[in-house]
């Protein structure tokens, strides 16, 4: 079992396939694992510094007392602003949860298969 959570938290692969299914959606799971291709080379990222600057831009009006990291991170490329909407309401001023595989993963999948994300043109394009 401990093998296994070790797995979810640090095998950006695994995690992909694994927070597509438990998101309800594994039919997506190949496309969650491109997208972590592409953003981070499977790899584990933090805060992308690339994005890093647009931080306190973007950060959700009712999260004033956490002030970094809401822009683009984790290993699936996520705008932390708008993808923790996807996570449970006690948890969406914490973008660093994002940068956990399966959590990323499971926001993932979910976004990528949202209504909201299909109606807008960049996260459609994030998404495909």
């Amino acid at each position: 079992m401990i093998g296994l959570l070790l797995r979810l938290a640090i095998d950006v692969r695994v995690a992909s396939v694994a927070g597509a299914i438990l998101a309800g959606e594994p039919e997506v799971a190949d496309r969650v694992v491109a997208i972590a291709s592409r953003e981070s080379g499977l790899s584990l990222v933090g805060v992308h510094e690339l994005d890093a600057r647009w931080s306190r831009h973007v950060r959700p009006s009712g999260c004033t007392g956490h002030r970094g990291g809401w822009s683009t991170r984790g290993a699936h490329g996520q705008m932390a602003a708008y993808a923790l909407q996807y996570l449970p309401a006690p948890l969406r001023c914490s973008p660093w949860l994002l940068d956990v595989p399966i959590v990323s993963a499971w926001v993932a999948a979910r976004r990528a298969t949202s209504r909201r994300c299909l109606a807008v043109s960049r996260c459609r394009s994030w998404a495909s």
